[in-house]
């Protein structure tokens, strides 16, 4: 299937919003190991290491060392928008220069619709999307 936007995310914004949704379909496992995430949502380790690096001063994760450690949302998932994620991943969402042509505006106009729509957007909605596709991918 083929997919067209015209907001192209990043590889690390997809792989950062596959990580929220696996550490929030096991939110209740507690911490979840980098281990764990990169065999189920087959990225690997090395590359959610850099992922969540970017997250330290987010506070939207948690973090455990030791055996038993791992990362955890460190707010609910219908508390955590998509947004908040993407802010930290997209320099799109940064404050831009503010130019003065047409295009600009234009352009402007539409990053702050994006921006709406995406603040809208829940780590549980996307989250409840991503079990909905699970169940739909695996009927018999």
């Amino acid at each position: 299937m083929c997919h067209h936007s015209l907001m192209k995310l990043s590889s690390k914004s997809v792989y950062a919003i596959k990580l929220f949704i696996d550490l929030s379909e096991h939110k209740d496992e507690g911490f979840v190991s980098l281990t764990d995430i990169s065999s189920r949502k087959e990225i690997s380790k090395k590359y959610l290491e850099q992922i969540v690096a970017l997250f330290k001063i987010s506070g939207l994760l948690m973090q455990s060392r030791g055996k038993q450690g791992g990362y955890a949302l460190a707010k609910d998932p219908k508390e955590i928008k998509i947004s908040d994620i993407l802010s930290v991943t997209e320099d799109v969402f940064r404050e831009s220069l503010t130019g003065y042509s047409p295009i600009d505006s234009f352009t402007k106009e539409f990053d702050k619709a994006v921006l709406q729509y995406l603040n809208n957007i829940s780590l549980l909605d996307l989250t409840k999307m991503q079990i909905e596709e699970y169940s739909n991918n695996y009927m018999i």
